[in-house]
């Protein structure tokens, strides 16, 4: 089923455009990213409510730790840097930490999920990235079981593909992971219009494309854009890695999972997309 897919992928020229909400999780200043301790921030947004932990470091040498609040907008964020001190130290049992003051406004703006700038107080602009330490760029890591939420005019769809077979590159790829079917085929993009995302395809039973789907990932979430074959609107595309490859739950969900049941679930859920 491998030709099939390639061809498909290969065929594809659309252009992408997402909306975007920054992953929550650890953030990094990119340039800092060098194996020594530098700059970092815990980020979460949570009904546009934009908060931010950054732990730092004094003139001296010794680390600090700072919080802000605000609200996004445009994928933007400007507020007050908090600074506090004399909270608990290991083993020191309770003890109230007290906020300082501002020591400037910091500015963060988004260019992506994953990517984007942030302007600390009294600094220029520096590139910030999501910090992924367990997932390259790799087909091995494509494995799994994925939930591809799509939306159409109609409604909602949901969809499992389960990919767990690896096969050779296509043209911009470096490794395709495909259902054991043959319906699904997914790879990451390393050159390309696409490069930088993972673009998958569906077949019908016939070999010929169905949809194709291009998102961001990383760690377990991304999200993209989804198309029909043969148009070129494009529709809003959520996906969540529900088993990794090693079959173990990634939500609240713990231990291993009965592959099994994970197949039913995709059959269940691919006849409710086909009977749309």
């Amino acid at each position: 089923m491998r030709q099939p897919i390639l061809f498909c992928m290969s065929m594809l020229l659309l252009s992408s455009a997402q909306a975007f909400m920054p992953q929550a999780g650890v953030w990094i200043v990119t340039a800092e990213e060098n194996g020594k301790p530098g700059r970092g921030m815990g980020i979460d947004v949570q009904n546009d409510i934009f908060a931010m932990q950054v732990y730092a470091y004094d003139d001296d040498g010794r680390p600090s730790f700072f919080t802000a609040v605000g609200a996004l907008a445009d994928n933007q964020v400007s507020t007050e840097m908090m600074r506090h001190e004399g909270g608990p130290s290991f083993a020191s049992g309770p003890r109230q930490a007290v906020t300082v003051g501002s020591v400037g406004r910091v500015s963060l703006r988004f260019t992506d999920a994953l990517s984007g700038f942030v302007t600390f107080p009294g600094e220029m602009e520096k590139a910030i990235s999501r910090l992924n330490f367990g997932y390259t760029a790799t087909a091995e890591n494509l494995k799994g079981a994925w939930v591809l939420t799509t939306y159409t005019p109609e409604g909602w769809v949901a969809e499992v593909p389960l990919l767990q077979v690896t096969q050779s590159s296509g043209t911009n790829g470096n490794g395709l992971v495909a259902s054991a079917d043959g319906r699904y085929g997914c790879e990451n993009q390393i050159s390309g219009a696409y490069a930088g995302s993972v673009l998958c395809v569906k077949l019908n039973a016939q070999n010929a494309l169905e949809k194709t789907y291009v998102f961001k990932n990383s760690v377990n979430e991304g999200d993209g854009n989804w198309w029909p074959a043969g148009s070129n609107v494009g529709y809003s595309l959520y996906v969540r890695r529900l088993v990794s490859a090693s079959t173990s739950f990634t939500g609240q969900l713990r231990g291993k999972v009965d592959m099994e049941s994970i197949r039913h679930l995709q059959v269940q859920l691919n006849s409710l997309g086909t009977s749309r």
